[in-house]
């Protein structure tokens, strides 16, 4: 199963990153980064980005990050973020990704009860569409996921 995260920052702004599973267990935000605007949002395009962000199996792990203040700031760097509060606004939605099986799964989310603690999978909802269907197909099914997010 390969993963990727895609947030919603605005009606037409978007960031989207591969993600990857630690040795510990757990999933962290990897390589590439896009920071999509508004100007270049089509579903043709959208829909690339977020296939060519599902890279990394989870089978394969990466270290655990040693100094994590040195990994959130390259982290923001990438994304093209000066703070992670842009992350953490309530207007903001996020969905996972998961392409397993010639499948793509856009699972939505809501916040947590602290907006700086991040988003909690909602696991109703969740969107699922073959990963070769038309780009348009995915991107209103991506729609669809983001509409179910809270």
């Amino acid at each position: 199963m390969k993963s990727a995260s895609i947030y919603q920052l605005s009606e037409k702004s978007y960031l989207v990153h591969a993600l990857n599973k630690a040795k510990s267990g757990f999933w962290i935000a990897s390589d590439p980064y896009k920071h999509i605007q508004e100007e270049l949002i089509s579903a043709g395009f959208l829909v690339s980005e977020i296939k060519s962000s599902l890279v990394t199996e989870d089978s394969e792990r990466v270290p655990d990050p040693k100094d994590w203040t040195l990994f959130n700031k390259e982290m923001l760097r990438k994304m093209g973020l000066k703070s992670s509060s842009v992350l953490h606004e309530k207007n903001v939605k996020y969905c996972s990704i998961r392409m397993e099986n010639g499948m793509l799964t856009f699972t939505p989310s809501r916040h947590a009860e602290k907006l700086s603690e991040g988003f909690l999978h909602k696991n109703e909802g969740k969107v699922t569409i073959a990963y070769d269907a038309p780009d348009e197909e995915i991107f209103n099914s991506l729609g669809i996921a983001f509409s179910r997010c809270e």
